[in-house]
């Protein structure tokens, strides 16, 4: 069946399978039969090849079967990028996996010359299809369904990996393939795209498989402590989308990281689809920069979903994707320049700016290259794919020993924690207590001041008040004096009292002093203990870090052999060199292109300055000549309306002269040849004199009639091609007469000068 056959050829055809339709049944089947295209004899894979090959063709690409009317315009466009979707699959898958090495391919080395050689047909349209995704209004761009979204994504990201396949086929630079392929989509188109495939995923979201989420399950919960790199970035039942491939997700790790549960044979809801439409997703991924380990549901999911959450708990695990990361966004970065670069390369950019423009992006070329050669080893990825592989057995077991050693010192750590807890405590009770004593000896000293000074003094001042009461007394006895002697008893009873209650002050004041004086001794009795007891939690301290120190030690040795391990599994080291190699080359290429980008500018600039030079210098000629020319067309066509005067008077002077009879004619020639040689000799005269007074403007002599001058094309053109050679026109009568040729043979006249014109003679 032809596909670009009427609507009433398909109609009878309508069973028979259109070629694109074919191809999708073998390469993405509904059913449960498979077989590899890399282990199909010659003659299966011949037929795909030659149905590749007819979809491809003009015709069929150009219309595949519809007509180019309204919304069926837009379907052909579906259809191409339908088909190229399909093909880059294929391309990209047959050229992996015979670069394999062909270990479970038959002839692979044949596919790979056919793949190569049919790469070189669809290029073009290829680039058709890109071009129309381009030229498509938003409005019919948006009504497309999601698939249509996600395969416009995956083309658009694997055009890097398609190109290096024909420039490697080719063996050529990639500058000879600017021209005919573009590397990115219209960025906006890709922005509708991303939007809309969220957008609609969003609105059928479903849950995810039952061996899906068993996986999903391990490994939550093997990376509840794993590093920041790996910590999971969708939530339960949630349908991870990557904004830039548009690809769903099922377990993405912070560090780009993503864990899929498939398998070579992955069952889903339609049956069992191709191992190629998978492999176009993970080149997706890989390109985008991601790492992507696959969980087949085949094996245990739950060990090896285990197995995978154990190594990336390792530290140089978390080290390397570190390093990863920043070589792949470099990539994205030298990719977007590349992409940005080729948008310069216009049909109204000039020469010696594309050559720099080509320089520019064939040194970032050579750089993605090389980033490219590093990723190609796939090194994290297939460390976490054989994460239960037999050789990983010990570097497990020396994660379980340096787990084991660092739940110990996180323990002791703890320990040191709670005695440095007690510590801080015991220490604040005994400076509370060296507080109280301090301020008992305050008191005590207090107290003493008291009974050594106001009580005592009291004391004293009263006992010798006593004594001399006690004198009068007895004085006053002896004297007889009854009434000094009763008031000097009175006196005493007094004095004897106040001794007696100041004595009692002091005492309590003692009692007091010797109260605070067994207080201090309590307290200090209280400090002495705390401080044993502050020495033994240091003992507990430096017994707990003497443990940590050995833990750590066994840390540290552990740590070393998995280093010693990881250093030829994850090359950190050579990363790091190529990460660092990369900026250098681009620093270098960027400092080139902006040198040679604006000497070309820089000449360019010149040269239109010197064109427009040019040009004003021939503008001001042609102003020049234009001004020139205006004069002499003046004057020329004052002498062509003169000449048309003559001409109108010669034939009415031929008509006046063929009514008269011979002898009139006979006799008068001989008057009319004088006159005529006269007026010739006069008009010889005028020209020489106009030719020697080139600055005075030329005035031909005036008739009665009016003058009438034109300045048209025409009348100039035939004023040249005529030479003013028919300047003076003779009748038929004349032409005969031999002293009339002889006349007007006379009047030969310069195109260059200004002749005077004379009138013929009116006949009497």
């Amino acid at each position: 069946m032809q596909l670009g056959a009427t609507s009433s050829k398909k109609s009878d055809l309508s069973s028979e399978k259109t070629p694109l339709e074919a191809l999708k049944e073998l390469l993405d089947p509904s059913g449960s039969t498979h077989k590899d295209i890399m282990k199909m004899d010659d003659k299966g894979f011949e037929h795909i090849i030659s149905l590749f090959a007819k979809v491809f063709s003009g015709d069929n690409f150009d219309n595949f079967g519809e007509q180019k009317q309204g919304r069926g315009f837009y379907k052909i466009r579906k259809k191409q990028l339908e088909a190229v979707w399909l093909y880059m699959a294929f391309s990209l898958y047959v050229q992996h996996w015979a670069g394999e090495g062909g270990l479970h391919t038959t002839n692979g080395a044949g596919k790979l010359t056919a793949v190569r050689k049919l790469d070189e047909d669809v290029l073009p349209c290829i680039r058709e299809s890109i071009l129309n995704i381009n030229r498509t209004s938003d409005e019919h761009f948006q009504k497309h369904s999601i698939s249509y979204y996600q395969k416009l994504l995956q083309v658009n990201g694997n055009l890097f990996a398609f190109s290096r396949n024909i420039l490697r086929s080719r063996k050529a630079n990639i500058g000879e393939l600017l021209p005919v392929l573009p590397l990115s989509i219209d960025p906006h188109k890709l922005d509708l795209a991303k939007q809309n495939v969220k957008s609609m995923r969003k609105e059928k979201a479903g849950g995810p498989s039952r061996t899906e989420r068993r996986v999903n399950d391990f490994l939550s919960q093997g990376l509840q402590d794993a590093s920041t790199d790996f910590q999971p970035v969708k939530k339960d039942g949630d349908n991870y989308i990557d904004d830039n491939s548009g690809l769903e997700l099922d377990f993405p790790l912070t560090g780009k990281v993503a864990i899929e549960t498939d398998s070579k044979f992955h069952i889903v809801s339609g049956g069992i689809k191709h191992t190629m439409v998978h492999s176009l997703k993970s080149f997706l991924l890989r390109e985008q920069g991601w790492t992507r380990v696959p969980v087949h549901v085949e094996e245990n999911p739950e060990i090896k979903a285990s197995a995978i959450a154990s190594v990336l708990h390792h530290a140089p695990v978390a080290i390397f994707n570190q390093t990863y990361q920043q070589l792949m966004q470099q990539q994205q970065q030298i990719r977007a320049q590349i992409v940005n670069t080729q948008q310069m390369l216009g049909r109204g950019t000039p020469q010696n700016e594309k050559e720099a423009h080509l320089r520019y992006i064939s040194e970032l070329w050579k750089i993605d290259n090389n980033i490219m050669d590093m990723m190609r080893n796939r090194f994290l990825e297939h460390l976490l794919s054989n994460s239960s592989a037999p050789e990983m057995k010990n570097i497990h077991t020396y994660y379980e020993e340096i787990k084991k050693q660092k739940q110990l010192i996180k323990q002791g750590e703890e320990n040191i924690r709670k005695i440095q807890i007690e510590q801080a405590e015991l220490r604040q009770q005994k400076q509370l207590l060296e507080a109280l004593i301090t301020r008992i000896n305050t008191n005590i000293s207090e107290c003493s001041n008291e009974i050594n000074g106001s009580y005592q003094d009291k004391i004293d001042e009263y006992e010798r008040k006593l004594a001399t009461a006690t004198e009068n007394k007895n004085r006053f006895k002896h004297e007889k004096n009854f009434a000094q002697y009763q008031q000097a008893k009175t006196d005493m009873k007094e004095y004897e009292g106040k001794i007696k209650k100041y004595k009692g002050k002091k005492a309590e004041k003692l009692e007091e002093i010797t109260s605070l004086r067994e207080n201090i001794s309590e307290s200090q009795g209280r400090i002495e203990n705390i401080e044993t007891q502050m020495r033994s939690c240091d003992e507990q301290i430096q017994e707990e870090s003497k443990k940590n120190g050995l833990a750590s030690s066994v840390v540290v040795s552990v740590s070393q052999k998995m280093e010693i391990f990881y250093e030829g599994k994850l090359p950190t080291a050579q990363i790091h060199g190529t990460l660092a190699h990369s900026q250098r080359a681009l620093e270098e290429a960027r400092s080139s292109y902006g040198k040679d980008l604006g000497s070309a500018q820089a000449a360019n600039k010149k040269n239109r300055e010197l064109e427009q030079q040019k040009r004003e210098e021939l503008k001001k000629e042609r102003q020049a000549l234009e001004s020139q020319r205006h004069k002499k067309d003046f004057v020329h066509s004052k002498f062509k309306s003169l000449d048309r005067e003559r001409r109108e008077s010669s034939d009415e002077y031929s008509k006046s002269s063929s009514s008269k009879d011979d002898d009139y004619r006979k006799r008068d020639y001989g008057d009319r040849t004088n006159y005529n040689r006269s007026a010739s000799s006069h008009d010889e005269r005028e020209r020489s004199k106009s030719y020697h007074e080139p600055h005075k403007e030329a005035s031909p002599p005036r008739r009665n009639s009016e003058m009438q001058p034109s300045s048209t094309n025409r009348d100039r053109s035939d004023r040249r091609a005529s030479g003013f050679m028919n300047a003076y026109p003779a009748s038929r009568e004349h032409e005969s007469d031999k002293s009339t040729k002889s006349a007007s043979s006379s009047l030969k006249i310069d195109p260059h000068e200004k002749p005077s014109i004379s009138h013929p003679r009116r006949p009497p």
